[in-house]
């Protein structure tokens, strides 16, 4: 008898029939199952946890959730643990989710969100706006951010351009001022109190809109180099105008 010493016998006449094939096809959907299993589990974990964090009902909380509309279990645990570790509460508006398009999820905690998480640092003392002097189509071109903390000596500033965070949202063409102001004070608290990158600012700082008709297609590929030479020779002509 003649015996393929490289694979145990029993091994090979296994891998030759439906049986091995059987075997692994039903481990798999039994690792597939108990995968599912833990991920509802851990969510209606995180569910509990944040209706007691915030006091609020387990009823509230899922007709909420049944307003947003079908989500991915990855992102709507994502929302939950942000919600949670910050203190947002999503029947207030102070977090959200929403999806681009292309099945892509994001968490977005909006200006209110923002402004809560702020104020509830004991070391916040004050916050600061700042302007540019030098002005585009009315708006700034430029804003300034600062935050005080009482355990620091000097503020926390965040500087923004108007031309690189601008979007194609309505809300930028409708208030351009004051969503430059949120975006400012986005980052600027950022900074001074460590709040994670993974979390968006608003879903109007998110472009999933038509750009406004009165930005050229010329203005849109400049460079914040070219954009301030055509501002300072602008400055220049009218001086000139005015000896």
């Amino acid at each position: 008898m003649n015996i393929n010493l490289s694979q145990p016998h029993g091994e090979h006449f296994l891998g030759s029939s439906p049986a091995k094939s059987l075997v692994q096809k039903n481990h798999g959907a039994r690792t597939q199952q108990k995968s599912i299993s833990s991920q509802v589990h851990r969510i209606t974990q995180l569910k509990d946890d944040l209706t007691q964090t915030l006091n609020i009902s387990m009823e509230d909380l899922e007709c909420w959730l049944t307003e947003m509309g079908p989500m991915p279990d990855v992102a709507l645990r994502q929302m939950l643990i942000i919600s949670k570790r910050y203190v947002l509460n999503p029947l207030f508006g102070q977090i959200t989710i929403e999806c681009n398009g292309v099945q892509e999820w994001h968490v977005y905690i909006s200006i209110d969100g923002w402004i809560d998480i702020i104020w509830r640092q004991k070391t916040c003392v004050g916050i600061a706006f700042i302007e540019a002097p030098i002005h585009e189509d009315g708006i700034p071109i430029w804003m300034e951010c600062s935050i005080y903390r009482s355990d620091l000596q000097l503020p926390i500033t965040v500087r923004e351009y108007f031309m690189e965070v601008r979007t194609d949202h309505p809300a930028w063409i409708e208030m351009p001022r004051r969503m430059l102001r949120h975006k400012t004070l986005q980052q600027c608290a950022r900074l001074a109190f460590g709040i994670s990158e993974n979390v968006q600012g608003s879903p109007s700082l998110k472009p999933n809109h038509p750009i406004p008709s009165h930005f050229s297609q010329e203005k849109q590929a400049d460079s914040p180099k070219v954009f301030l030479k055509e501002r300072l020779q602008n400055l220049y002509n009218k001086s000139m105008d005015t000896l």
